[in-house]
């Protein structure tokens, strides 16, 4: 049984920094991550899928779908599998203390990714199903640099009810993320001072 413990001890054992922060292959790229997700959710019976945002960087999608029914409600859950830059190989080496887990990415987001997943895991293999209800799981890449896992998301038009976004907050509940307006403004006349 993956529990979330466990679960989120083998996240943090594989290297997914950003590359927009560092150029090391062995630690780069969040396909590492991704692939060892859509294992896990295969064997539990979910719906598997990649949507490529960058080529051999892909996020990771997997729905739990009613069975036999035309879903009346969608949630999304959806943290993001890259990390921040490291100095050495040491951060990808999980420890325990006082019980808790350390390593680069438990808090950001390999934390979340754990207890979500973990979480739509155990709904798949022992239920109880939602009987009307679609989750989906979505792994995001680059959410560390430009947000393109969620921008490419966003272009392929899925909608859902909710959507929880797995950042670190302090416990505390959060109803909005950073977002971008971008406005084009003409005018015309006479300038003046």
């Amino acid at each position: 049984m993956l529990t979330p413990e466990k679960l989120l001890t083998e996240l943090i054992a594989l290297p997914s920094v950003n590359p927009a922060f560092m150029d090391a292959p062995q630690w780069t790229g969040e396909q590492r991550v991704a692939d060892f997700l859509a294992h896990w959710a295969d064997r539990a019976g979910l719906e598997v899928s990649f949507q490529e945002v960058f080529p051999g960087r892909h996020n990771v999608i997997a729905r739990l779908v009613p069975a036999g029914v035309r879903p009346k409600h969608r949630i999304i859950l959806a943290p993001h599998m890259d990390v921040v830059s490291v100095n050495d190989e040491s951060a990808f080496k999980p420890r325990k203390s006082r019980g808790r887990l350390y390593g680069r990415g438990a808090c950001d987001t390999k934390g979340s990714v754990a207890a979500m997943f973990s979480t739509l895991l155990e709904l798949a293999n022992k239920g109880p199903h939602p009987a009307k209800t679609e989750i989906t799981f979505l792994g995001l890449i680059d959410e560390e640099d430009g947000q393109n896992g969620s921008w490419t998301f966003s272009r392929s038009k899925q909608t859902a009810d909710l959507a929880i976004v797995g950042e670190p907050t302090m416990n505390q509940m959060v109803s909005a993320h950073k977002g971008n307006l971008w406005l084009r403004l003409a005018t015309a006349g006479k300038s003046a001072h």
